[in-house]
This record gives C-alpha cells, sequence and structure tokens, in this order.
C-alpha cells in the first residue's frame, strides 16, 4: 500500500480542503476522498501525480509491506523457473518493454538456462529497438519473411482486435518444440486474468513468469534495483510494441501515429496497394474512410456513416 499518512498530514498541516487535491491530480472528488482515506491503491500513473504533489521521490510513498510484497512475488517466480526450468532452458520471449526487464532480471538472479529473442515487427518504436541494442546486445532477433505492410496487402485488411493476424505470423510462431517463457501480466486483460502460470499447447509450452505482478509492482522492481528502461515511458507511452497495435485505444494510436507518421502512411500505402488490384467489398477505394472506421473502432454495421462523412 502507498503511506495515505502522507496526504493527511499535507493536508492538516497547509489546511486544506479535500477538494484541492482534485485539480492537481486531475482525480475526482470521490477518488480524493478514497486516496485520503487508504480505501483505494493509486494506479502507477497517479501515484507518480501524489508523488509530485509531495514533492518526494515515488519510491518513498510506498511502505515497507509493499516491497516485502515485491520480494516475496520475487522469491516465488525464481522458484517456478527453477521448478519448470527444461534440460535446454526456455526460450525467453524480450519485448523491449518493462515486463520484459524484469523478467529478464529474475531469470538471471534465478541461475536457470535460457536463450532470448526479440521479434522484430519492424512497426515497433525505433527509440525501442535502439534501446534493445544498446542494453541487450546479445539478444537473438527474429525477422519475419513478410513485413507487416505485406501482411496488410495479403490479407486486404488492418488488423482489428478480433482478427489479429500480424501476432499470429510475427510473434507466435515462436519457441516450436520449446518452453516459452514470457512476461504476461493478468492485470493487463479480462483474458489474461484467466490464465494459469504454466500452460501447455499443441507446439510449445508457456510460462508467465510475473503473471501475477501489477504494475506499481513492475516500476518499483525497476527504479530500486536501478535496471534500465526504455526512455518512452517518460514521454507519454503507457505501453511498448506495435504503432498501430488494434488492441491499443483509440488515444493511444492517435498519439503513437502523430509521433510516427510514416507508419500510418505505411498502413495507408499497404491498402492502396491491395485495393488497387480489387476495391473493398465495403469502401472500394476509399483508403481514407477506411482507415477512419479502422480508428473508431466501430462495428461493420456502422460502416456507411464513414463512407457518407468522407
Amino acid at each position: 500500500m502507498y503511506k495515505k499518512e502522507l496526504l493527511q498530514e499535507y493536508k492538516i498541516k497547509n489546511k486544506l480542503t479535500r477538494d484541492y487535491f482534485c485539480e492537481p491530480l486531475d482525480i475526482s472528488y470521490s477518488y480524493a476522498c478514497k486516496l485520503l482515506t487508504g480505501h483505494i491503491t493509486p494506479s502507477w500513473k497517479i501515484a507518480k501525480r501524489v508523488a509530485k504533489f509531495l514533492k518526494m521521490d515515488i519510491t518513498e510513498i510506498f511502505d515497507e509491506e509493499t516491497y516485502a510484497t515485491i520480494d516475496k512475488k520475487v522469491e516465488d517466480a525464481i522458484r517456478l523457473m527453477q521448478h519448470y526450468e527444461p534440460e535446454e532452458g526456455y526460450f525467453l520471449a524480450f519485448s523491449g518493454g518493462k515486463d520484459s526487464v524484469v523478467l529478464y532480471d529474475i531469470a538471471v538472479k534465478a541461475g536457470i538456462k535460457f536463450d532470448v529473442h526479440y521479434c522484430n515487427t519492424q512497426i515497433d518504436p525505433p527509440e525501442l529497438r535502439l534501446f534493445i541494442k544498446k542494453y541487450y546486445p546479445d539478444i537473438d532477433w527474429i525477422n519475419p519473411k513478410l513485413s507487416m505492410f505485406q501482411l496488410i496487402e495479403k490479407h486486404r485488411m488492418l488488423p482489428t482486435r478480433r482478427i489479429r493476424y500480424c501476432c499470429r505470423y510475427l510473434k507466435e510462431t515462436t519457441a516450436k518444440g520449446r518452453v516459452l517463457l514470457d512476461g504476461v501480466r493478468a492485470s493487463e486483460s479480462y483474458t489474461r486474468s484467466l490464465y494459469d502460470r504454466y500452460n501447455v499447447r499443441k507446439d510449445k509450452e508457456i510460462l508467465h513468469g510475473i503473471l501475477d505482478w501489477t504494475e506499481t509492482e513492475i516500476w518499483l522492481y525497476i527504479i530500486t534495483r536501478k535496471l534500465p528502461y526504455c526512455k518512452l515511458y517518460d514521454e507519454g507511452f503507457t505501453r511498448l510494441g506495435c504503432i498501430g497495435c488494434p488492441m491499443a485505444t483509440r488515444k493511444q494510436r492517435e498519439f503513437e501515429f502523430e509521433r510516427y507518421p510514416s507508419i500510418r502512411e505505411g498502413f495507408k500505402r499497404a491498402l492502396r496497394n491491395a485495393y488497387a488490384k480489387k476495391p473493398d467489398i465495403y469502401f472500394g477505394t476509399d483508403i481514407e474512410a477506411y482507415f477512419e472506421w479502422w480508428m473508431s473502432e466501430e462495428s461493420v454495421d456502422n460502416i456507411d456513416k464513414f463512407k457518407e462523412d468522407t
């Protein structure tokens, strides 16, 4: 837990009302009340705002129990990795994100045998790829036979939440016949919250080494152990991975495309090439209308309004 008394003491010392906390922390009155009473543990995003508000190092606003929990989870992860360690070693999937950084560090501490691989989708942020090359130079890069843009042309559509052909081709074909060790966390989505720590599939076995970790625990582990991490996290990115991923929100994708417009234009160019050969059943050759519909996350039932608006 975070130290709720820090906010309480600050409030009393400065003779502040609860309303005062809402604006600088960008939270509702109800959320402010819960923070002050300790009925809620702030997300990492809010925790950073609280630390800035109190002019404290973020590591100081969490209690000893928080750090004891992290130490316990490290011990559990090490024990888990050692228990399932295959004779040939793990296939450790490394994305360059914060979870991978923690997973890799714990795997080293566990003293287990593993080899590390990064699936180079070629549409990850360039800063992320540079980070991996600088801090993890020995990692094996797996390059796809078809680029993301070629896949779009082949499938004649951009990937969606339901049809993520990109993941199936660019990431999920690796580690066949191996035990895959990854940094998937249950708190990332409802689907992942249903995962078991150890799974057996047709072509591989999977161990989710840090499945029960929270985002806050991940960041506190990185900060307190002074591990390197991609600085895009300090520049507004909450997730790292493929630019324009359909699993991200529209706001997130717009943020990414604004920073990396060449990827957005690459998506459109691939669609243009595909529809020049055979027009789309809904949009014909109107790429802008298709792209706006794709960004909207609306169902195909509402396609007509995008055709009319463009």
